[in-house]
């Protein structure tokens, strides 16, 4: 009986490995979102969208449990929406 309750704890302590391999990617993803409202020429927009091309990639070879798959596509969801912000602000740079 005594040891059943440490084995209550696997999960968790799986939980605390896997997560920061999804949050990691969430620094840079900020950065780069805020890099888009700076970015004042093509060049770096192109940067940007590299940074978000290499952070795809990453993502798209990360093994994730499927205990943990949810936050991993919520994090997928976010990358779009980033991207969508950058090609939005670039459409604005040029006709605005």
């Amino acid at each position: 009986m005594r040891l059943i309750p440490p084995l209550r704890l696997i999960p968790a302590l799986y939980g605390w490995q896997v997560r920061p391999r999804i949050y990691r990617y969430y620094g840079a993803l900020i950065a780069i979102e805020r890099s888009v409202l700076d970015s004042s020429t093509e060049e770096e927009r192109k940067a940007l969208i590299a940074e978000l091309d290499e952070i795809e990639q990453s993502l798209n070879t990360l093994r994730m449990p499927l205990a943990h798959a949810d936050a991993f596509y919520v994090l997928r969801e976010h990358v779009g929406f980033v991207r969508a912000h950058l090609s939005e602000a670039s459409r604005q740079k040029v006709h605005g």
